[in-house]
């Protein structure tokens, strides 16, 4: 079939849509959290007892809105992730077939995230909201893999053994990446419990060092395809940590007690009529 669309096209195109569609629901976590809605709608996988694909657009109010999005949202990219690893299994046979065990990972991984987000609505465990936000962003870190892998442009094989003639290379992405884990993982803590918050501080300076130490540690012929897109991502990361820190530094615990007590009032009014019915 010379008129057939490959399935490599498709899978590309997949892991980007994914890509796209997972970054959206992250933002939309993220309102989720810093608008106190994560318990607007309070059980699970059902959305006040009906089925959350049918529940009403009228009643997307307040924090339900958020709330209620951001599991549409999470369904969405589940259903892409099962596309984008139906087309790498359809794939035909190269020397890249470890890409549908990948794709497979993938699919094992959003399943486990929605459960952990819905385990955290039923159960009420402030560990598991921890878990879910960090997990969200390792699987975001896997799809743009994927996304890359996929591509036209990439050749694995010999772009992978180019890298790994220079020294020391391997090992400085390693050590960054792992520096970026940390600092997420602090920056959760802190967004969730208050805590971390000099480690996030901290974690974020040296991530930023050395990221900048890997891209000087890049070789001249693989530097120049960094071009404009590379050196405007470093600058960009360091304006979001700049920001990251102001915000951080002026509230204090007292001032985000208020805000948090204010939010949940007006984004999760039911929540909070209970919780002081219950302290009665």
């Amino acid at each position: 079939m010379t008129g057939a669309t490959p399935p490599r096209f498709w899978a590309h195109r997949l892991a980007v849509a994914t890509v796209v569609a997972t970054a959206v629901l992250i933002f939309m976590g993220g309102l989720v959290t810093n608008t106190g809605s994560g318990l607007a709608v309070p059980d699970w996988p059902t959305t006040f007892g009906q089925n959350m694909f049918l529940y009403p657009p009228s009643q997307w109010v307040g924090g339900i809105l958020y709330e209620h999005s951001h599991r549409l949202l999470g369904a969405l990219v589940g259903l892409l992730t099962v596309a984008l690893t139906v087309a790498l299994w359809g794939d035909a046979p190269r020397p890249r077939g470890w890409l549908r065990w990948v794709g497979l990972l993938a699919v094992a991984a959003v399943i486990g995230q929605g459960v952990l987000g819905g385990l955290r609505v039923v159960l009420l465990r402030q560990t598991l909201a921890v878990i879910h936000s960090i997990v969200a962003q390792a699987f975001f870190a896997l799809v743009v893999a994927l996304a890359v892998w996929t591509s036209k442009g990439w050749e694995g094989a010999k772009r992978g053994r180019a890298l790994a003639n220079v020294k020391g290379l391997r090992r400085l992405c390693t050590a960054t990446s792992g520096l970026l884990i940390l600092q997420m993982a602090a920056g959760v803590l802190v967004t969730h419990t208050g805590a971390a918050l000099h480690a996030h501080l901290a974690l974020a300076a040296l991530a930023a060092l050395q990221a900048l130490w890997l891209v000087a540690r890049v070789p001249r012929r693989w530097s120049r395809q960094l071009g404009a897109h590379g050196k405007q991502f470093v600058l960009d990361v360091l304006q979001r940590l700049v920001d990251e820190r102001r915000r951080l530094v002026r509230a204090n615990d007292a001032d985000r007690r208020v805000e948090l007590v204010d939010r949940a009032v007006r984004f999760n009014p039911r929540r909070v009529l209970l919780d002081a019915r219950s302290a009665e």
